[in-house]
């Protein structure tokens, strides 16, 4: 039965186990109040103020909070699923082990958000700001991330797989220890000095991806097309390269030593600067245009003669 409680003005209130459930709240001030394991179930939120109230372990399946003001409100092991929370504010809210399966929070603010340990199954983030926000641990899947400002956020240890992530933008996120797989990245704004030291992931499109200062040390790239990227000041040391379609990159500055780069494309590549030292797996590269003499450091010298006598120094 549906209870119009819209416009109520129920600040700081204890309405912890309350039965709430498909109540209409559009408008509602619920600042400071206290929902904890309340029924919210395909309750109506549209525009309410909770700022800083308590949602905890509360049922929010398929409820609605369009444009609602949530701001640092703690929903830790809410569930949400269903629930459309487009446009909302969620700055700072703490959503730890939330239940977010199929949930919309198309174009809403959860800058600074903890999200940890979070289910986001089949779930809708278009256009989120989600900078600075943790999702550590957290299980992503079939969930789409485009568009999303991504900047500083933090997967460690998160599990991403069929992830679109097109037009996100990721510059210094961190992926250590995260798993990655069927992940869509074309299109992505900026990669800049993020870290995936000791991630798993499965991703072969990088074209043109602005990778500078990024962390790949000892990752699986073979047969990756990373053409036209800039990997200026990456770290790829002992990173599997083979097969890999480096041609047009920007290599300045960038640490390769001990990479494996059987057949790895690298013509008209810029490496002024770069370690490509202690190199042993190197037949089939190509170097073709690519000034790999302007290399800081290059070596064994077996690498060396086979560039002198294959790609000769134009100097």
């Amino acid at each position: 039965m549906e209870k119009n409680l819209e416009g109520i003005h129920w600040p700081c209130h204890n309405l912890a186990f309350a039965d709430l459930s498909q109540a209409i709240m559009v408008r509602a001030n619920l600042e400071r109040a206290n929902l904890e394991k309340a029924n919210l179930w395909r309750a109506n939120l549209d525009y309410a103020y909770a700022r800083e109230a308590c949602f905890k372990d509360a049922n929010m399946r398929e409820a609605s909070g369009q444009s609602a003001n949530l701001e640092r409100a703690c929903m830790e092991g809410a569930d949400l699923h269903g629930a459309k929370l487009l446009g909302s504010f969620m700055y700072g809210t703490n959503l730890t082990y939330a239940n977010l399966e199929w949930a919309s929070l198309r174009s809403a603010n959860l800058s600074i958000a903890n999200l940890s340990h979070g289910k986001l199954i089949n779930a809708d983030l278009w256009g989120a700001n989600l900078s600075q926000a943790n999702f550590e641990g957290a299980v992503l899947i079939n969930t789409s991330l485009e568009n999303t400002d991504l900047q500083k956020c933090n997967f460690a240890h998160a599990q991403l797989i069929n992830v679109s992530l097109r037009g996100a933008n990721l510059s210094q996120t961190n992926f250590f220890g995260a798993t990655l797989d069927q992940i869509d990245m074309e299109e992505v704004i900026n990669v800049h000095q993020a870290n995936f030291s000791q991630s798993n992931f499965n991703i072969k499109k990088f074209r043109f991806m602005n990778f500078a200062n990024a962390s790949f040390q000892n990752k699986d790239l073979r047969e990756a097309d990373l053409q036209g990227a800039d990997l200026s000041g990456a770290h790829l040391e002992g990173a599997k390269l083979d097969g890999a379609n480096l041609k047009d990159a920007n290599l300045m500055f960038c640490n390769l030593q001990g990479a494996s780069i059987q057949d790895t494309l690298f013509d008209y590549c810029i490496l002024t600067g770069a370690d490509i030292s202690q190199i042993q797996q190197f037949q089939g590269a190509s170097f073709q245009g690519a000034n790999w003499w302007a290399a800081s450091c290059l070596s064994p010298e077996q690498f060396k003669d086979y560039l002198q006598k294959n790609f000769p120094s134009r100097f």
